[in-house]
């Protein structure tokens, strides 16, 4: 009942490198979805600041027709003024007068602070649209590129499990089902090499006894951890 170290080695080789595949090809949409996360923030700033600008508009054209209605009514209270009768009602205009020229004042600064708003806006516009069409592009090569490399890392990965599944027929018929068992269940890390006389996966030393039955091609598991236990190459060539 042997399972060489060689075999061994190259299973646990394989099984790594299968692995990383694996992850790497799990890793491509992650790599799409935050290229499309920023098309749509990028789709967000262009569509509120598009909407801040349209708000200001109205809000600008809602002040000019108030400044309108207030400049009509400094004119209506200057008329009824000069036609006064007695200085109270004079007194009276006039104190109307200075309150609709003060609201007047008042809406020719705000609507100046809406324009100077509305402009900085209208001038961030451009930048914005490039920034977004920039998005759109890398989007676009993210995702071929993104196919193109599923495709590559598919076929090293289908080329992979045919080479372990050719490794493993170098097992021993009757340690087969309990490698399966590990593999199922642990996968990549169901092996684990020899540093000296530890485990490098649990960094648990190995009895003497454990040591010469590797070196003499027995199925050997981590007492602590549970793993197939193999010696490194440089310890197989010393055997």
């Amino acid at each position: 009942m042997t399972a060489t170290a060689a075999t061994l080695r190259e299973l646990h080789r394989l099984r790594r490198h299968a692995k990383n595949l694996k992850d790497e090809i799990d890793r491509l949409p992650r790599l799409v979805q935050s290229q499309e996360k920023k098309v749509k923030l990028q789709e967000q700033v262009q569509k509120q600041t598009h909407d801040k600008i349209t708000k200001l508009k109205v809000n600008l054209r809602e002040k000019e027709g108030k400044l309108k209605d207030e400049h009509q009514l400094v004119g209506k209270y200057e008329k009824q003024r000069n036609e006064a009768t007695n200085k109270k009602e004079y007194d009276a205009f006039t104190i109307e007068i200075a309150h609709a020229k003060e609201t007047c004042q008042k809406l020719e600064e705000e609507i100046l602070a809406l324009m100077e708003e509305s402009d900085q806006l209208n001038a961030r516009l451009p930048d914005i649209d490039t920034t977004l069409q920039q998005a759109k592009k890398d989007l676009s090569q993210s995702d071929q590129i993104q196919k193109e490399r599923h495709g590559s890392l598919s076929a090293e990965l289908t080329k992979a499990m045919q080479e372990i599944k050719g490794v493993e027929v170098n097992l021993p018929d009757d340690l087969r089902q309990q490698y399966d068992r590990l593999v199922q269940h642990m996968g990549e890390d169901a092996m684990s090499a020899l540093n000296g006389r530890t485990c490098t996966a649990c960094y648990t030393a190995i009895t003497a006894q454990m040591y010469n039955n590797l070196v003499v091609g027995l199925f050997v598991l981590c007492k602590n951890c549970g793993r197939i236990l193999y010696l490194p190459e440089q310890e197989t060539a010393k055997t």
